[in-house]
């Protein structure tokens, strides 16, 4: 058989840096769009632009078979204008649709939990929710997915929740680096139910798709098999970096009331609210994680350098 041809933008980020040497490893031609050159070796292409909004697609999408998005600006809250989530996350990505379709190749999209819901919600997500996108980052999701199905091409969306490993940035990085410090935490009586994926699950999950020239027009919620909580994520963390969890207990409402009048209602909800993505629909055309959640984050933590303080890019 062939190998497949891909075509992967935002080779740049988190989840491009980890994808595209991976999908190379397994044979595949890899062709990536980046910002910056970067160390991936000589089995990945590297095409450099530096303005993914003003690109002329037909020519990169010669002979490719499958096309994998991943280009966005990443949730940023306040300080980003709806007007450019709306010009990088949609109208890019409908652009590259057309073009896809034109060119006869897949696409692959990586949209966000976030199109779907805000950061906390009382009930496990399907695919079948009612969508309520977070802010401006998740409308611009929700509405590159409606340009994509427009588009009339071969698609497939895929909605993770937070994605982390190592280079993780974000919410994860904030948390990795309080969990450095030598002190213990009031969260041991937080009960809550949250789904992470890791990024060796996100990978498995695209070449699962890459795979599999039947599955197409469709959207899969995906993340690790199980839910954790709070207590469990700092656990998994510090065992990572051979440190105990050390874990004590404040009743919930309390520390609820202390975030709040730190006005961080929005980081409690982040971090104790739930958010239980149900993978039901995934798992029925075979997708199934490759690493759980614990022993992901212990990985991740294990990484780091040996003081466990100072973090860069190529380090968290």
């Amino acid at each position: 058989m062939q190998e497949k041809k891909l075509l992967i933008t935002g080779a740049s980020g988190f989840v491009g840096r980890h994808l595209a040497p991976a999908l190379a490893e397994r044979g595949y031609r890899v062709a990536a769009i980046v910002r910056h050159p970067g160390a991936f070796g000589p089995t990945v292409n590297q095409l450099l632009i530096k303005d993914i909004t003003d690109v002329d697609w037909m020519p990169l999408l010669q002979d490719i078979d499958v096309v994998v998005h991943l280009a966005a600006i990443a949730h940023r809250g306040d300080d980003v204008a709806e007007a450019v989530y709306d010009k990088i996350n949609r109208q890019v990505t409908a652009s590259l649709a057309r073009a896809t379709a034109r060119a006869g190749a897949r696409l692959i999209f990586l949209s966000s939990v976030a199109a779907q819901s805000p950061s906390s919600s009382d009930v496990p997500l399907t695919e079948k929710n009612l969508c309520i996108p977070a802010g401006g980052y998740g409308r611009s999701k929700l509405n590159a997915e409606i340009d994509i199905a427009a588009s009339g091409g071969q698609y497939i969306i895929l909605r993770p929740p937070l994605i982390y490993g190592r280079g993780v940035k974000g919410n994860m990085r904030r948390l990795i680096e309080l969990a450095t410090l030598p002190v213990p935490f009031p969260f041991g009586a937080v009960t809550n139910e949250r789904s992470l994926l890791a990024i060796e699950n996100l990978i498995s999950a695209i070449g699962l798709l890459i795979q599999r020239d039947d599955i197409r027009n469709e959207l899969f919620l995906v993340a690790d098999a199980t839910p954790v909580s709070l207590p469990e994520i700092i656990a998994s963390l510090r065992r990572g970096m051979g440190r105990s969890a050390n874990l004590f207990a404040l009743p919930a409402p309390l520390l609820s009331g202390l975030f709040r009048m730190c006005r961080l209602t929005e980081n409690w909800e982040k971090l104790a609210g739930n958010l239980v993505v149900s993978t039901d629909k995934f798992s029925s055309v075979g997708y199934s994680p490759v690493v759980s959640t614990s022993q992901g984050l212990a990985a991740m933590t294990r990484a780091l350098p040996p003081s466990g303080k100072r973090f860069s890019s190529a380090e968290v």
